[in-house]
């Protein structure tokens, strides 16, 4: 029988110690199998040297020993493909994506092998550090996990940019985005009753879930014309209305349309109706 305690093995006239040997006895002989740890990856382009030996169970031991060599390639050789890359969560386009959601995007790199350092992830044009990046390799490609620490703005359009290169140097990017779910801007009272009587002559536009910094409302007749704009300040999160036209003159009962503005840039957009 073998003597597996025997078994010595040396790469490159290192001996690996027999912690990280895996020994599988099939009950005929022994297997012996040794796979190096990313800190003892062998290097590219290079000779790797084996030497092993063993020895039986016999009174009088008798030994055997081997020893060959191999070459590691270039990895990468005559490669010019870049990676894939499979956007796994959320999806390009997506829509009312929880403000705490993952982003996850899978690559892979058949000839190559994933350069991991390489990768760029932007969330919103913003540059997220490595650290705060989970990497898992499957065997087959490597998983790229982003978990942020502050979570979406509500309802607003996140922008990601992702790039990342093979062990030769070969790029692949991808840009995309999704939309973050959210509360809206809430409207109340609507419709409303701007009659002078004391109840209910207002309507309050509340926005304070929305992320705006230069609040602006505008309100339109049915027929696409501006009725009344109120330009809010840095840090409004409500506007109040009294059925008003922008110079102060009652509008007509009916369905106005209104949109609540960032700047220019659009955030909210409904339907507000004048009643008597």
């Amino acid at each position: 029988g073998v003597d597996t305690s025997s078994i010595e093995l040396k790469v490159d006239s290192v001996v690996i110690p027999h912690g990280k040997l895996n020994i599988i006895n099939d009950g005929v002989g022994d297997t012996v199998k040794y796979i190096p740890l990313p800190a003892d990856s062998f290097a590219y382009s290079s000779e790797i040297n084996i030497e092993f030996e063993v020895k039986d169970l016999a009174s009088t031991p008798n030994q055997a020993d081997t020893s060959y060599s191999f070459f590691i390639v270039v990895k990468g050789y005559n490669d010019v493909e870049p990676p894939e890359i499979e956007i796994v969560y959320p999806k390009p386009t997506a829509r009312n994506i929880p403000t705490t959601a993952a982003i996850i995007l899978y690559v892979t790199d058949d000839l190559s092998g994933v350069d991991t350092s390489s990768v760029n992830l932007m969330i919103d044009k913003q540059l997220i550090p490595h650290d705060v990046i989970q990497f898992i390799n499957d065997g087959v490609g490597d998983t790229v996990k982003y978990i942020p620490l502050i979570a979406f703005a509500k309802r607003s359009r996140i922008s990601v940019d992702f790039a990342v290169s093979d062990f030769v140097g070969n790029t692949a990017d991808t840009s995309y985005w999704f939309i973050s779910g959210g509360a809206r801007m809430v409207v109340r009272s609507n419709p409303f009753t701007p009659n002078g009587d004391g109840f209910n002559d207002e309507t309050e536009f509340n926005f304070k879930d929305i992320r705006v910094v230069n609040p602006v409302l505008k309100i339109f007749d049915i027929h696409g014309r501006l009725m009344k704009e109120i330009i809010g300040q840095p840090g409004d999160c409500k506007f109040r209305w009294n059925g008003r036209d922008q110079n102060g003159k009652l509008l007509l009962p009916g369905i106005y349309l209104y949109v609540l503005l960032d700047g220019n840039k659009a955030k909210e957009r409904g339907c507000i109706a004048i009643a008597r």
